[in-house]
């Protein structure tokens, strides 16, 4: 079996929610997470996005594509989000 590396660029959002933070990527709908501190919930949202693109490639689910305007509208009526644009590296497996 061969190990291949591949980069994706995503988008994660953290924000206050009560006594916690939420992150979430909104080109990945299933990514979800939250953490007692910004960088833990933050961390958290980057496992469960790797598990999920880990996912869709094993099942040869299509990628969802990100495009600007989606994440600008799903952010744009949050309190307070921190946005940031990451590289996320993920290691396949492929046959």
């Amino acid at each position: 079996m061969n190990n291949k590396v591949i980069k994706f660029r995503v988008h994660f959002c953290v924000e206050p929610d009560g006594d916690l933070y939420y992150a979430y990527c909104p080109e990945l709908r299933g990514v979800h997470e939250e953490g007692e501190t910004p960088e833990i919930a933050l961390e958290n949202a980057r496992e469960s996005a790797r598990a999920c693109i880990i996912s869709i490639l094993e099942h040869n689910d299509p990628l969802p594509l990100s495009t600007e305007t989606h994440y600008l509208e799903e952010t744009s009526n949050r309190k307070n989000p921190t946005t940031q644009v990451e590289d996320l590296s993920v290691s396949f497996a492929y046959a």
